[in-house]
């Protein structure tokens, strides 16, 4: 059998992966998405490209033809210097279309029947060339045999480039609706992701917060276990101290051994009261004609040893049907948390009677509390730290149990200097 611990880092261990193996799922579907996103964008940089380098070509074409007219007007020489450098740029030009488009076998033909012309076309011009330098006058290049020339070039390269801004067009569509599908997914995705985390946190909380109850049950069962357990050789050990004192026998150590005992005995008792009280089990209450004012007297008996207690108690009596043993623990409890914390000033405690029920207070002189004042109420809870102040920290748990047993309520206040403690009772009719 899985011990407890085991139980929880098995949980634990299950609520940290399975978040993480849905967040690697849908990194996996979104990096797809983004590949075949960035796919596209690369084929509409291809296009935009092909569209530049078409759009060049065709300015060169003219350039050298504007170079060539030049020279046939004026006969200078350096329009043929231009015109070489042109030719040879149109020449890497015409080879770099024809291979951007070398995966569309249509616009590969299209180029290369554009080049052809283009070919023809130089050799006309050179042809013109030639007979200006012997001394003829020949017309420019736009005229004659020259003009299908340019005009197939023009036409040939402006159905290229047409057929390339149309594939522009819906290549840049489709990376649109393939960004607004990316993230739509990614939004699906991540709600679904979502959706799925929160219900298996959900599980795993529920989970957690079983095998943390059944904990809770196994200490308290094992504290109840144990306390049980020494009840029996506690209270046999005062009877043995307490027949030692009645043979006459008187030593300091048998007195201290007493005192350790009874206070042992204090604990045990304390222990077994708060496991009862907090067992969800109904508790029974010894309901009688209390006035509240002796159960003060006997609480600060009880509880206010070696602490200087001031009373503020009504005249008349503050009676109630209330269990007397049970609120003599719970104001003891009270009175002893004041006394240890009270920095030992005098810790007042006040009985009056109200309209409709009855009060009575503990109040000490100590440095107060810092927030989250109800939290001192769980059970095993202390203000301050164990290796400051001995104790259980269940005195303070046991006297609210106990208030809200008989209906009523016990409340902190402890802003600023000193603490109060303040029960209050329905008092019913006595």
């Amino acid at each position: 059998m899985r011990s407890p611990d085991q139980i929880l880092r098995q949980l634990l261990g299950r609520a940290v992966a399975l978040p993480l193996i849905m967040v690697a799922i849908l990194g996996g579907l979104l990096a797809v998405e983004v590949r075949a996103l960035l796919g596209l964008t690369d084929w509409v940089d291809h296009t935009d490209r092909v569209i530049a380098e078409a759009q060049e070509t065709l300015k060169l074409v003219a350039d050298e033809q504007s170079m060539v007219r030049g020279f046939l007007l004026t006969g200078h020489e350096e329009f043929l210097d231009r015109q070489k450098t042109v030719r040879e740029a149109l020449s890497q030009q015409w080879r770099e279309l024809i291979e951007s488009v070398a995966d569309n076998p249509e616009q590969t033909a299209r180029a290369r029947r554009a080049q052809e012309l283009s070919d023809d076309l130089e050799r006309r011009l050179d042809k013109a060339v030639a007979e200006r330098r012997a001394g003829g006058r020949p017309g420019p290049p736009e005229e004659g045999d020259g003009r299908p020339l340019i005009d197939g070039i023009r036409t040939g390269l402006g159905t290229f480039l047409a057929i390339e801004r149309d594939l522009l067009a819906d290549r840049t569509q489709r990376v649109s609706e393939s960004a607004k599908a990316a993230v739509l997914g990614a939004l699906f995705a991540a709600l679904l992701c979502g959706a799925a985390l929160g219900l298996v946190a959900r599980q795993q909380i529920r989970k957690v917060g079983g095998a943390y109850r059944e904990l809770l049950e196994l200490r308290d069962e094992l504290l109840n276990m144990t306390a049980h357990e020494l009840r029996t050789p506690v209270t046999s050990l005062l009877l043995q101290l307490e027949l030692l004192e009645r043979h006459g026998i008187e030593h300091g150590s048998v007195e201290v051994a007493r005192r350790q005992a009874r206070r042992l005995g204090e604990l045990i008792e304390a222990l077994i009261d708060a496991n009862a009280l907090s067992s969800g089990a109904e508790v029974p209450l010894e309901r009688g004609d209390v006035d509240l004012r002796q159960v003060a007297r006997a609480a600060v008996s009880k509880a206010a040893a070696g602490c200087e207690v001031q009373l503020d108690l009504d005249e008349a009596p503050v009676r109630g049907r209330w269990d007397e043993k049970r609120l003599v623990t719970a104001v003891s409890a009270l009175v002893a948390n004041a006394c240890k914390f009270g920095r030992g000033k005098p810790v007042r405690v006040a009985v009056h009677r109200l309209p409709g029920e009855a009060e009575v207070s503990v109040t000490d002189q100590g440095p107060g509390l810092d927030g989250a004042s109800d939290r001192i109420f769980g059970k095993f809870t202390r203000g301050v730290s164990q290796k400051s102040w001995g104790g259980l920290g269940l005195g303070l748990f046991a006297a609210r149990r106990i208030a809200e047993l008989h209906g009523g309520s016990l409340g902190v206040d402890g802003a600023g200097q000193g603490t109060r403690f303040t029960v209050r009772l329905p008092s019913g009719d006595a």
